[in-house]
């Protein structure tokens, strides 16, 4: 299911940003909705429903952790596209074309002695959290920070997709994947990761 998450917000992310002639509108309500079930968030639903796969819809109307680890990821590529001609999502896996896991992004920010102390309070509190909608409420705060320190960053958005599904699946899984996120933060940062411009 991981893997699809990913597969399914690059299609979602592709399709809005449609080779740089984005529908503006679609956007908006990406970026004006803190999720799925805000009122704004209904003029994402044509694209997103679309796009998920059945197994990942809500047969309720409660989102799946899928909607909201997709919609979420999707939200904030919107903020941090606001303004940008080019793609500020890619795969990072693929580090010819620049993308970084968030957290490694937030790293290489972290080097800047006057963006430190902000961010490392940011980054802590963030990893002390254990539920999603404190989560998902403070990395919107922390890509408002990515987007006015480095606008043209390139972020894996379908790989933070993943971490957010992986994060609701339990206590267990929300520490690992918190662990992963600090590994990413405090670690060393690798000479092959440069922020290309």
């Amino acid at each position: 299911m991981v893997n699809k998450i990913s597969g399914v917000t690059k299609r979602v992310i592709l399709q809005l940003y449609q080779n740089g002639h984005p529908d503006k509108a679609i956007l908006v309500g990406f970026r004006d909705s803190t999720s799925i079930t805000d009122y704004k968030a209904r003029v994402t639903w044509p694209i997103l429903f679309k796009l998920l796969d059945e197994d990942m819809l809500s047969q309720s109307g409660k989102p799946t952790y899928a909607e909201v680890a997709i919609f979420s990821a999707v939200h904030f590529y919107a903020q941090h596209q606001q303004g940008q001609q080019t793609l500020v999502s890619a795969d990072s896996w693929d580090n010819d074309n620049g993308a970084l896991t968030l957290f490694k992004a937030l790293a290489l920010m972290r080097q800047s002695e006057k963006d430190q102390v902000r961010l490392d309070r940011r980054v802590a509190t963030l990893l002390g959290m254990t539920n999603i909608t404190g989560t998902i409420n403070a990395l919107a705060r922390i890509i408002a920070i990515v987007k006015a320190q480095n606008r043209s960053i390139k972020i894996d958005y379908p790989a933070l997709a993943a971490d957010l599904y992986r994060y609701q699946l339990s206590f267990e899984q929300a520490r690992r994947v918190a662990v992963r996120w600090g590994q990413d933060y405090y670690g060393r940062i690798s000479e092959e990761f440069t922020v290309k411009g």
